[in-house]
């Protein structure tokens, strides 16, 4: 009976307060991109990176904005909808976080931007990183790939504070 009371009296004053379910939303979402971190295969294909990558950016994107409308209740009465404009944003930011999550780990963006076939490999030159290797090519130019291939990953990670 306590322990009823006490679970629903949790449940009203995280209903009643945004910062709450964001923080609630943003650690799900920390978790979710730890456990694809884990999984996370590029496929290495000029005409799949884009596709596969983006899929990783917008669907727990929306699917938080989602989860936020629905635990708030959100309803837009009719004419209305522009006074609530200041809530609406507090339902983008677990999105926000998200995205913020996925460039700075860099990976997703490195994926996408990668235009060439290979193999997703880990290799160990200055620190672990998980590439494209290209397929069939010299030395030189592996090594031109590499380095446009550790730009993205700055690009991602560094370019988007600017």
């Amino acid at each position: 009976m306590v322990e009823h009371r006490w679970l629903s009296k949790l449940k009203e004053e995280i209903g009643k307060s945004p910062v709450a379910v964001n923080t609630g939303i943003g650690f799900i979402l920390l978790g979710l991109e730890k456990i694809t971190d884990l999984e996370f295969q590029c496929p290495c294909n000029p005409y799949r990176n884009a596709w596969f990558s983006s899929a990783f950016f917008v669907i727990p994107a929306i699917m938080s904005i989602i989860m936020m409308l629905i635990l708030k209740k959100f309803r837009c009465a009719s004419g209305k909808c522009l006074e609530q404009c200041g809530k609406l944003m507090s339902y983008v930011m677990p999105a926000v976080v998200w995205l913020t999550l996925l460039f700075f780990d860099g990976k997703y963006y490195t994926c996408a931007a990668t235009s060439w076939e290979g193999d997703y490999v880990n290799v160990y030159s200055g620190g672990p990183l998980k590439w494209c290797q290209p397929l069939q090519v010299n030395e030189a130019e592996m090594e031109q790939r590499r380095l446009l291939f550790e730009d993205y990953m700055f690009q991602s990670q560094v370019g988007n504070l600017q």
